[in-house]
């Protein structure tokens, strides 16, 4: 989507058709089924408490307030999502308050015929008179130009969507401020259309917004104002505010207090955190106002860069800048990016003050990235933690007689011919000693070495935990999984990306991987026999006295 040339700004007015209904039509939209519509909602209720998320796929992500039993809640649409311990696989978008379309809920907790309180035993799974999400309710707007589509209008970023040809036709839910494009347009809209479903924002720039279908975008307006806010952007008027201030210490910097005023009232607000190293923004959240439209933290992102500090809510509503880190400043040069979860770390980053160890995490990943195709171990079954060894010893952890990448007692024995024959065919020269110790090729070993050597924390990840227990950047992930669990570590990878949501990627040896999203197994169709990809909790299935698989995130502290 290329930038376009002396484009007005002024607002086009679309002519609308008014349409005669007739009563019988009337009629049909007011006696729905089994739900009463209303402003395109339906009103559903549960038949017990239910939890809601804001990733249906796997019921995690962030997730919402409860909604209570026998309680009646407005649904905008339905889609196919989790598949829930009885099998029901339907979920509903929450129209109401305070989950305002950012939220999703199993329709396994519902009635979905009309009944308000009794038995669910024996009820539908799905009430079908919701529509499914994504089904073209909306504004209709035609692109004049291929235009991309992503998870975060606030940086043009995270997961890609699919592309809109020019000359197309979609749906649009609402229009928001985010990503200012080539030209200077900030507006975004939330496609409504499938298959995007309202999971996606495309930069409004690549419209005619003025009910045009072909022709030259030039002089045409920046967004159609027909096109209605999005209500989960928070707000964002001219009365809303975001304070920032410099928050409590972290390993490296400080945290972002930020506090929200004058936004719509139990309403998710996007977040994005700022810095001087960062000017696009470096890690993007959601906090949801209170009954006032006010809200309060300094449990997500964090910074040891500088001089400039600073957030964006809502899309448009800019914070005061706040100075700190930078040089001189002993609080290092690091990259902030919050995990998100409230009550860790809150993020990574990397710095130092004079004198103090610590551990480069860009330094560790800088490794991994550029090793992750090359040397692989001289002995097979061994790679995965001889390749996170030297991520780790790239960043700056200190290496011991018990974890060395020489020892003359090491893993290739004592026989120099032997060890000069699996140098070769390991990559290495014979003027590049390699001799690693247990520790540093055993996965079982590594993570109990670290956390006892004070330079790590070992925590259990649950599988819908998307941001893996809050991982940063070169923490490692290590996974329990042949045959299910049986106590004994199979596997690492260091984590080496993380995305506009704070979730993490890792890379690895054994397969060779390259910022594979930490829970997803991208199987090996050349095994034998083959393996398939698929969610590590499924594709390693407990077998024997076996558990199901676990995963632990062994989060760097030195």
């Amino acid at each position: 989507m290329g930038p376009k040339v002396m484009r007005s700004n002024g607002a086009a007015l679309r002519l609308r058709t008014i349409v005669v209904v007739s009563l019988l039509a009337m009629l049909a939209v007011i006696f729905v089924p089994a739900a009463s519509r209303a402003d395109a909602t339906y009103s559903e209720t549960t038949g017990s408490v239910a939890n809601t998320w804001t990733n249906y796929t796997n019921a995690g992500g962030t997730a919402g307030p409860q909604i209570g039993s026998n309680a009646a809640v407005q649904i905008a649409c339905k889609l196919a999502g989790f598949r829930v311990a009885d099998g029901n696989t339907w979920w509903y978008r929450i129209a109401s308050n305070p989950w305002n379309y950012a939220y999703y809920v199993s329709a396994d907790a519902f009635y979905n015929d009309g009944a308000t309180s009794g038995s669910l035993h024996g009820t539908p799974f799905v009430d079908p008179a919701v529509p499914d999400c994504g089904t073209g309710s909306g504004v209709s707007e035609t692109t004049g130009s291929v235009a991309n589509t992503w998870m975060n209008y606030t940086n043009a970023g995270g997961t890609a969507g699919p592309q809109i040809p020019s000359t197309t036709t979609v749906q649009i839910d609402c229009k928001l401020a985010g990503f200012k494009v080539a030209d200077g347009n900030t507006w975004w809209y939330r496609i409504a259309s499938a298959p995007w479903s309202d999971g996606f924002y495309v930069s409004a720039d690549a419209f005619y917004n003025n009910g045009s279908m072909s022709g030259s975008l030039i002089g045409t307006p920046f967004v159609d104002p027909a096109v209605p806010d999005c209500s989960e952007s928070g707000g964002g008027g001219s009365s809303s505010t975001v304070a920032l201030a410099q928050g409590p210490k972290a390993s490296t910097g400080y945290r972002y207090a930020i506090t929200l005023s004058g936004f719509s009232a139990n309403t998710a607000v996007d977040l994005e955190c700022y810095d001087s190293v960062s000017p696009a923004g470096f890690y993007h959240f959601s906090l949801t106002t209170n009954g006032s439209g006010s809200a309060v933290t300094s449990n997500y992102c964090y910074s040891g860069d500088g001089p400039d500090h600073w957030v964006i809510a809502g899309g448009r509503v800019e914070s005061n800048r706040v100075s700190w880190g930078g040089s001189g400043s002993g609080g290092g040069s690091g990259t902030g990016t919050g995990t998100g979860t409230g009550g860790g770390d809150g993020g990574s980053g990397n710095g130092s003050s004079t004198g103090a160890h610590f551990y480069s995490r860009t330094a560790a990943v800088q490794w991994a990235v550029e090793n992750y195709k090359h040397r692989p171990l001289i002995q097979n079954g061994k790679d995965c933690t001889w390749f996170v060894s030297q991520a780790l010893w790239a960043g700056g952890l200190p290496s011991s007689s018990t974890w060395t990448r020489w020892s003359p007692n090491g893993v290739l024995g004592t026989n120099g011919i032997d060890i000069i024959k699996a140098l070769i065919h390991g990559g290495y020269s014979p003027t590049d000693p390699v001799n690693p110790t247990p520790t540093a090729t055993y996965a079982n070993l590594l993570p109990k070495y670290l956390e006892d050597q004070g330079l790590a924390k070992v925590h259990k990840i649950t599988w819908s935990d998307n941001t893996a227990y809050g991982a940063q950047l070169g923490d490692l992930i290590a996974y329990d999984w042949d045959g299910g669990s049986d106590g004994s570590i199979d596997h690492l990878a260091i984590v080496t990306k993380l995305n506009s949501r704070g979730y993490p990627y890792v890379s690895q040896h054994s397969s060779n991987r390259l910022n594979r999203y930490w829970s997803w197994d991208p199987g090996n169709p050349a095994a034998n026999p083959p393996s398939p990809a698929g969610w590590i909790e499924n594709t390693h299935p407990a077998t024997g006295h076996n558990k199901a698989p676990i995963a632990y995130l062994i989060h760097i502290t030195y």
